[in-house]
């Protein structure tokens, strides 16, 4: 919009309104799919606002700079490459051209906003809107644009002066072509597997030993538990030495894909209950979170977020068996686990988690060391529909969770602002359902329901906008 409105200056608006037009010709087109999302995102964790802590996740540092002619990973989406940055640095000796000078600011104000030690990104995350995104190097997606627009000027500016400088590029052509053919290499050699790894496709397309036990076991909701942490201390039992900050890809690869690390799971159609998803059911990540998900869980108290508590796995897993009602309350059939359960610590709490199996992955082996992962059964999990009493009724979403934790994850709490209390009184469950599904396709599932009376039952998933019963 704003180059619009600079190109508009001196062109009697007509840039202006041409870019207003196709704006709004993309907006229409793309109106079927964008109502449904806004309405989605009614449930989702961003709809309250991102908090401060969590909205500049994965913001530059200085030293990132580097990633200008060196390709890094995460978030730093800078890389222009070598003979690219020779012609973006030219540009700089174009003087009178406005359109290099929007350029210039546009690369300037997404680098103010990226870098994490300059205040521009804090300042943004107050204003309407931006309180919703994260991630502050994303705006380098405009910079590096900008810097691409800016490469192509310089490379103008240059073939301007080819004629001026024929005869010195006559008198040096094999020079220079040997430092171009040489600034070309380089620039091939930065995006390879010795500067950035890389994973070979056979071992994305291999289908890891626990997702074929899935495939031939009864369905049930699966959770990865702590699998950054068993990450961790397998890398530093298989190399003696704590993780680098970037990551093994390949160790990490590896690990996250025997455990089926969130998303991992897609890769084979396992139904994993956890997913890294923006749109997610804000309560349905708070509920997950409570047992160490790691989906966006913003403007809550950080005791809510187990993976990030500050303590060693076997303390996260104490809590973990605390919480169990809740995984029974979530469905949650299976384990993954790359941490053995204790037996003798998990009875403390009345628990029993059968082991289905334990799959020694030979690729994750090193230094002696052969990491197992653990499949467990969580015998008392809900099925997905289940007939159920009322413990009690609440006016909203915020208040059912808050009860719900309160009582130590017992109970259903159903929200109804004009129900009548006597819904919630006690009484003896009587009723048939198919164990089931009669007719189950996407959008809609149907079932069999045989009672005397008038009773509640659950239906074990998540709500959003538009969910009818």
């Amino acid at each position: 919009l704003a180059f619009a409105i600079m190109l508009s200056i001196k062109n009697r608006k007509l840039p202006l309104i041409y870019f207003l037009v196709i704006i709004t010709a993309g907006s229409l087109l793309a109106l079927p799919f964008l109502l449904p999302i806004y309405v989605i995102n009614l449930s989702s964790p961003r709809f309250t606002g991102l908090d401060l802590h969590t909205a500049i996740t994965d913001s530059l540092s200085w030293g990132d700079l580097i990633h200008l002619i060196y390709r890094g990973g995460g978030e730093q989406f800078i890389y222009l490459g070598i003979l690219p940055l020779v012609f973006f640095l030219t540009s700089f000796l174009v003087k009178q051209n406005r359109i290099a000078w929007f350029f210039r600011g546009l690369l300037f104000i997404t680098l103010l906003i990226g870098i994490r030690e300059l205040p521009l990104s804090l300042i943004l995350h107050k204003l309407p809107l931006f309180s919703y995104f994260r991630a502050p190097s994303r705006f380098l997606f405009l910079g590096v644009f900008a810097a691409s627009a800016l490469a192509g000027l310089g490379f103008d500016y240059i073939a301007k002066y080819v004629d001026v400088l024929r005869g010195f590029l006559k008198r040096h052509k094999n020079k220079l072509a040997a430092a171009i053919l040489l600034l070309t290499f380089l620039d091939l050699i930065l995006v390879f597997r010795l500067f950035v790894p890389t994973i070979a496709r056979e071992t994305v397309e291999k289908k890891p030993a626990v997702a074929e036990f899935f495939e031939e076991s009864p369905p049930g909701r699966i959770f990865s538990v702590f699998p950054d942490e068993f990450y961790t201390e397998y890398y530093f039992l298989a190399t003696k030495q704590p993780p680098p900050k970037e990551g093994d890809v390949e160790r990490r690869f590896s690990v996250w894909k025997e455990t089926l690390y969130p998303n991992y799971h897609l890769l084979h159609g396992i139904n994993s209950i956890e997913l890294y998803e923006t749109l997610a059911n804000r309560y349905m990540s708070r509920y997950l979170a409570l047992l160490g998900g790691r989906n966006i869980v913003p403007n809550v108290d950080s005791s809510e977020k187990l993976h990030k508590a500050d303590m060693d796995p076997t303390e996260k897993l104490e809590i973990f068996w605390q919480r169990n009602p809740l995984a029974d309350f979530l469905g949650i059939r299976y384990f993954i686990s790359g941490f053995t359960f204790d037996k003798e610590k998990y009875k403390k709490y009345n628990l029993n988690f059968p082991r289905l199996t334990r799959i020694v992955v030979p690729a994750m082996q090193a230094n002696n060391y052969a990491p197992a992962v653990n499949v467990y059964e969580n015998p008392e999990a809900q099925p997905i529909v289940y007939p159920t009493r009322i413990t009690g009724l609440v006016s909203n979403g915020d208040e059912s969770f808050d009860r719900f934790k309160a009582n130590e994850f017992e109970g259903i709490f159903v929200e109804c602002k004009d129900c009548d209390a006597g819904l919630a009184a006690g009484g003896d469950v009587n009723i048939y359902i198919t164990p089931e599904f009669l007719k189950p396709r996407n959008g809609r599932m149907e079932f069999s329901v045989d009672s005397p009376n008038s009773q509640f039952v659950v239906f074990s998933q998540t709500y959003y906008p538009g969910w009818k019963a």
